[in-house]
């Protein structure tokens, strides 16, 4: 007998199934439904390519090699045609593209507040239109200011420090809150300052919060900056009126606030000892015969001796008005004396 041999080739029957798997070279996409597909993107990807793989081998993909993405969404469509050529399917891929922050720029470039005061800081940031907008604050020194995921910062002790406000993606962007925070009472090491609810505090000894130390004819200039305060919170008032000439001398009776964007935190006395000035005037910061007189008059009781009377008074410091106040006066008008 005899025997042939055949080359046969078997073909898979051609169907109309348009059936897919989608990929990309940015990640796979979520099936959302019907021949829908959606996918974010960071901000760096402005072109993406379809990795499309049909059920059926001999299914034809009608798409480009690459898309171009936009900020924000960008619709992709592309085709699958069945092998048998009976049937094409479309298909939408809707790419989102988000926009980094570029830049983030407080409302305020510093702060002032005192210990225990709170603020929130405030920003912008570009581009105005940047979808990955979280961002964290962080403050350089914690002993100072404290600040919470809100923003809201809290004066903890006297001292500067800075708050960064960082883009949660890329920390390098930040922007910079410098922070201040002040004492709340005013305070100084070269003078001596008492307030009445201070019950440890030697100088307190009339019921009074005031400020003395000084000697005469010290002017406001030189006498605000003795202060642990910064001179621009510290200012002086004579019968309700704020003083601007600074070459005036500090006298008894004037006021020193500590005063923060319109809000006064702290006001005492300014006592400049001796300086009685007369029974309706206050002092005018220099040490005259008038003084001296006006002081016998309050120990003989024909003035009545109230709390910033006898803190003025009371030159030697021991709490009353004396005959010893009187000479100490008298011996530094004379030139007996240097100081008071």
């Amino acid at each position: 007998g005899e025997s042939n041999i055949y080359n046969v080739t078997i073909h898979g029957a051609k169907t109309a199934n348009t059936g897919i798997q989608l990929n990309t070279n940015h990640g796979e996409p979520d099936h959302v439904g019907d021949n829908k597909y959606e996918l974010s993107v960071q901000d760096d990807v402005s072109t993406i390519e379809l990795i499309v793989t049909p059920d059926d081998e001999g299914a034809t993909v009608i798409k480009q090699p690459f898309y171009a993405v936009q900020y924000g969404e960008t619709v992709i469509k592309f085709q699958v045609k069945s092998s048998d050529g009976t049937k094409t399917e479309e298909y939408t891929l809707t790419v989102t593209r988000g926009k980094d922050i570029e830049k983030i720029i407080p409302d305020k470039a510093e702060i002032v507040i005192v210990v225990d005061e709170e603020e929130t800081i405030t920003y912008k940031i570009q581009p105005a239109d940047a979808t990955s907008t979280n961002v964290k604050f962080v403050t350089k020194d914690a002993t100072i200011a404290s600040v919470d995921t809100d923003g809201k910062v809290k004066g903890l002790s006297k001292g500067k420090t800075i708050v960064e406000i960082q883009s949660v993606k890329d920390p390098a962007i930040k922007g910079e809150v410098s922070v201040y925070v002040l004492d709340k009472r005013i305070s100084s090491d070269t003078y001596n300052v008492a307030h009445a609810d201070e019950t440890d505090n030697p100088y307190n000894l009339y019921d009074l919060d005031y400020v003395s130390g000084m000697q005469p004819k010290t002017t406001l200039n030189d006498f605000l900056d003795q202060f642990n305060n910064p001179a621009t919170y510290l200012h002086v008032y004579e019968d309700g009126v704020e003083i601007t000439d600074f070459t005036r001398y500090a006298g008894s009776a004037m006021i020193l606030k500590l005063e923060i964007g319109g809000t006064v935190y702290d006001e005492i006395y300014i006592i400049q000892k001796g300086d009685a000035g007369t029974e309706d005037a206050p002092g005018n910061g220099i040490l005259t015969v008038a003084d001296s007189t006006n002081i016998s008059q309050v120990i003989k009781g024909n003035i009545v001796n109230t709390n910033l009377r006898r803190a003025i008074m009371d030159v030697d410091n021991n709490g009353i008005v004396t005959v010893n106040d009187v000479g100490i006066v008298k011996n530094y008008i004379a030139g007996k004396i240097s100081t008071i």
